[in-house]
């Protein structure tokens, strides 16, 4: 096919469409952002961001995007690398000591009991934490955070934990037909429900009902009566009308369902047996 005058090909278009997104990189160093200064441009991340290599002014070097260099991080519209943020925390802690912020001493969080700040702080990336000595109400002291006293991520030692599982394993649960369910149980029915559930899905008959029509048969088959070791029938119905008939055995159930329910080949099966096991002497 010849190529058109004035038309470019799907590798030219890649190529100049790579050219005007280089372009759009504008060069940051020198600038200062916030208490950061950009120093020289960095490898670009897996989103092919430009990356800038920064000096603080705490002297930490560290890496950013030119979207995390020109957007807002706090209230002044500020960026750092982090030491600003602690700096905020232990001023916040300067305002405790003075008693601008709330005290603690003396309140209760679940079973805890605050007795008194403590000296020692915990510095992270988050910020600057303060911990508390509280006792329990079993007697154990610990130190505990403010921000898990006030959310309430901490009520106690672990006792309260403890007597929760304890009053959990003694509790008794019971199924949709007040039965005792076991601990190890896989659902939330019982045997007996599972049956009961099945009967009236399946025939429209309740468990009760099934355990009636046992009893009247005592528990042998409507037709061979025989008993069953396990003491179980099957539901024998009409396949038309779905109304129940009786309680059969295995044998007796699956030979109705090969003779089709149909009485007809029935006495024929039985007429043909009288037959050919009882023959007329000559």
């Amino acid at each position: 096919m010849a190529k058109r005058k004035g038309m470019k090909t799907a590798s030219a278009k890649a190529k100049g469409k790579t050219a005007v997104l280089s372009n759009k990189f504008k060069d940051l160093t020198g600038q200062t952002f916030g208490y950061l200064t950009v120093l020289s441009r960095s490898e670009n991340n897996k989103q092919s961001s430009a990356v800038w290599s920064c000096s603080c002014i705490c002297s930490k070097i560290v890496n950013r995007t030119s979207y995390q260099l020109k957007r807002k991080r706090d209230n002044e519209g500020k960026i750092s690398c982090g030491c600003k943020k602690i700096e905020e925390q232990r001023e916040r802690f300067r305002l405790l000591n003075t008693g601008k912020l709330i005290d603690l001493k003396g309140l209760r969080f679940g079973r805890w009991k605050v007795l008194k700040r403590s000296n020692e702080t915990l510095e992270n990336r988050n910020g600057v934490h303060s911990l508390w000595l509280c006792q329990c109400d079993c007697g154990k002291k610990k130190e505990v955070f403010s921000n898990a006293l006030r959310s309430g991520a901490s009520k106690s030692c672990g006792c309260l934990l403890k007597e929760n599982k304890q009053n959990k394993a003694k509790e008794k649960i019971y199924c949709m037909r007040k039965h005792i369910l076991p601990k190890n149980r896989k659902n939330n029915s019982c045997k007996e429900c599972q049956k009961h559930n099945y009967f009236m899905k399946t025939y429209a008959i309740s468990l009760e009902e099934y355990n009636k029509m046992l009893d009247i048969q005592n528990y042998r088959c409507a037709i061979c009566k025989n008993r069953t070791r396990t003491a179980v029938l099957n539901v024998d119905h009409d396949h038309i009308t779905g109304k129940v008939r009786g309680l059969l055995c295995s044998r007796c159930n699956t030979g109705l369902g090969r003779f089709q329910d149909r009485w007809e080949i029935v006495n024929e099966a039985a007429n043909y047996l009288a037959k050919t096991q009882n023959p007329e002497k000559p």
